[in-house]
């Protein structure tokens, strides 16, 4: 074990070689009393921090660029800002966070576009699945057929995206 495990940091790397990962579809920390994560790498991530119950905080680095499968899944976030450098989010990444209420797209520097990547196979494929999000700050164009996905009963029911500020949206639609 990791009983004392609360923070974690991946630092850049100076090679920029990835983190290649290994698993099972289990998050590596979820059986830890995670509270905070730094991460600044590149290559695969699904499910990095998957069932990490506690993981409150994360703050993502310039190094990354792709927000991977369940990543952050059922985690205690309750908002999060994704840089400008990520280019990819795929299906679930922030699935059943019930917590997570805010996110914030920074703007891209290089100007490219934030894609949402959906499985045609999948449930539902939103990076943002069972999540109570209430306002969502967009600063960069988007390009996906679809942005947010709310099951039926919560389509045009404002209290679950309430106040959005969805500046540089070019495609796609926002609360079904």
């Amino acid at each position: 074990g990791c009983e004392k495990l609360k923070t974690v940091r991946f630092e850049p790397s100076k090679e920029n070689i990835p983190i290649v990962l290994q698993n099972d579809e289990t998050g590596l920390f979820e059986d830890c009393p995670l509270e905070s994560a730094y991460y600044n790498r590149s290559g695969n991530n699904d499910y990095l921090f998957a069932d990490a119950s506690s993981l409150e905080q994360v703050t993502l680095g310039e190094q990354v660029d792709t927000l991977g499968a369940y990543m952050f899944d059922d985690t205690a976030l309750s908002s999060i800002t994704i840089p400008g450098n990520v280019t990819l989010l795929t299906i679930d990444t922030f699935n059943g966070c019930e917590k997570l209420i805010y996110v914030k797209f920074e703007p891209s520097n290089s100007g490219t576009s934030l894609i949402f990547y959906k499985d045609e196979n999948a449930e539902s494929g939103s990076p943002f699945r069972d999540c109570p999000l209430k306002k969502v700050d967009l600063y960069r164009n988007i390009s996906s057929d679809f942005i947010f996905y709310f099951p039926e009963e919560r389509k045009n029911k404002s209290k679950y995206l309430g106040q959005c500020d969805c500046r540089g949206i070019h495609s796609g639609r926002t609360g079904g």
